[in-house]
């Protein structure tokens, strides 16, 4: 899609700072992304030869808007017939699944308490990586419930196309692609290039989100100093920094004896025979 330098580059822009809008239509028009009306972020978690079977393994923004052109590429053309919701229940109720005919919706409530926001642990000098280790750390806890379906279903069905989302498809679906790429041994310069590809696709919301702040969208100067910490923590929440995953990814492997596959053994309970059957269906 891009070159590397270029494509750290650009999608390591702030939040603040707008992506030229045909830069932003140009990457979320090309592959891994898929284009479907009424759904941001959408893309197939294969790309760049990251040797995850391409066709298997989808992720995506929030799917309640989704227009029956999108059910269609969903359902016939990308043969896709389970989709796993890891939003909460409050979400959910705000705004309800998308039904789609032939397509399962699996969604189960979060198993522990999600981590507690602080939105200062977002607005220090790391640009919010303390917050996000903190945040994805508790979803590693949360999530456990719908992440333990998900990889069930890696395992028992191989050949169902599936897609895993939570609203922006940034933070929840960030890190359950995180483990599935570590699953395949996949590097963390590769799972981090990923991760930023959401910041493209946030590009549309970017306006409506400095209009929540005040922010002068004529200029596009900020003044961070008027910011209060909450308010400067909550823009860095909304961004998408390569810094945030590369800090978690090192806490996860640091935490977990032999990094995903304790977290999938000690953490949801699967055998080792259950995993190397799970790797083996993601690579195949």
């Amino acid at each position: 899609m891009l070159e590397s330098e270029q494509f750290r580059e650009v999608l390591n822009t702030d939040i603040t700072t707008p992506i030229p809008e045909a830069l932003a239509t140009k990457i979320t028009s090309l592959p891994p992304f898929i284009p479907i009306q009424g759904v941001s972020n959408f893309r197939d978690l294969s790309h760049d030869d990251n040797k995850l079977r391409p066709g298997f393994v989808y992720r995506s923004g929030n799917l309640s808007d989704i227009m029956d052109s999108g059910k269609s590429i969903i359902a016939s053309e990308l043969g896709i017939t389970t989709i796993f919701d890891l939003r909460n229940e409050g979400e959910r109720q705000k705004a309800p699944a998308a039904s789609i005919p032939g397509v399962d919706t699996i969604w189960m409530p979060y198993g522990a308490r999600p981590a507690t926001l602080n939105l200062r642990d977002f607005a220090g000098e790391d640009k919010g990586s303390l917050g996000f280790v903190k945040m994805y750390t508790g979803i590693l806890e949360a999530a456990k419930p719908c992440f333990t379906e998900v990889f069930n279903h890696i395992k028992d069905n191989p050949d169902d196309p599936f897609i895993f989302h939570c609203s922006a498809g940034k933070d929840r679906t960030g890190v359950l692609a995180a483990l599935i790429l570590l699953l395949i041994g996949r590097p963390h310069d590769e799972i981090i290039n990923d991760y930023i590809l959401t910041r493209a696709g946030l590009e549309s919301a970017r306006e409506n989100l400095m209009d929540a702040f005040a922010i002068n969208m004529e200029t596009d100067e900020v003044d961070i100093g008027q910011l209060s910490p909450e308010a400067l923590g909550m823009l860095e929440l909304c961004g998408v920094r390569a810094t945030a995953m590369s800090a978690f990814l090192k806490t996860f492997e640091s935490s977990y004896k032999n990094g995903v596959e304790g977290y999938l053994i000690d953490g949801l309970g699967f055998s080792h025979s259950d995993v190397e059957t799970m790797r083996k269906n993601l690579m195949s």
